[in-house]
């Protein structure tokens, strides 16, 4: 799943360079799409629906599939097992959204003759923001796989529901939402026209609250197997 996820966006941005002469100068291609299509693409869509699937998955299917319970009875303690399981889920996400992101930037890059002193810093300040979004929704999300029945369904409500209607919603309720955060992190605001970035977060506010949930989340969903019985 995750590797699709990856495929997918290389694709979209080789059909777009197909007709990029239809809809966009060359000389500018660049700085004024490529930002807000990783932005679009990966921040607002593959992030979550990437960690989603990885994080439901790391307690519910083995639940589902009946093999939690061999899992648990490894010589290891409980909250390892499943750390080094959220870890990794974290970890190969990251790789393959980091790659689909180079690809995707240097197709962007194609035929353009525009010159670019910022991108490489736009592509690291990006790749940062993408790695803390998959490290904040993966631990939430196997926080919902190890509590509740149904986590993708709730899951994709909350991605597709709340996250997405309360960032449009003005006034402070857009402080209750991730993506919030995450988008006070995205290097690339100044290239998108978008009232999306109303809500006046510092870098240093955002880091701490996405670091914090991240801790929190994880924590829990590490020891719940400790503290929950699975059938």
């Amino acid at each position: 799943m995750v590797i699709i996820t990856g495929i997918v966006p290389i694709f979209v941005m080789l059909i777009i360079l197909i007709i990029k002469p239809l809809i966009y100068d060359g000389k500018t291609f660049f700085s004024s799409f490529y930002p807000s299509f990783v932005f679009l693409f990966y921040l607002h869509f593959l992030v979550p629906i990437t960690s989603l699937f990885f994080g439901t998955g790391i307690i519910a299917d083995e639940a589902e599939d009946n093999t939690l319970q061999f899992l648990l009875t490894r010589p290891a303690h409980r909250a390892l097992i499943f750390l080094t399981k959220l870890l990794t889920n974290v970890f190969v996400g990251s790789l393959i959204m980091i790659i689909s992101m180079l690809i995707t930037f240097f197709i962007a890059q194609l035929g353009s003759t525009e010159q670019t002193p910022n991108a490489f810093s736009f592509l690291m300040g990006a790749s940062g923001t993408v790695i803390l979004g998959l490290a904040v929704y993966s631990t939430l999300f196997s926080l919902l796989g190890g509590t509740i029945r149904h986590p993708l369904i709730v899951g994709l409500l909350f991605v597709f529901g709340w996250e997405k209607i309360i960032t449009y919603v003005p006034g402070n309720a857009q402080y209750f939402t991730i993506m919030n955060y995450l988008q006070a992190l995205y290097p690339g605001k100044s290239f998108i026209d978008t009232p999306i970035f109303s809500a006046d977060i510092s870098i240093l506010t955002a880091i701490i609250v996405l670091f914090t949930l991240t801790i929190l989340f994880g924590g829990v969903a590490c020891y719940l197997p400790g503290l929950k019985e699975y059938r």
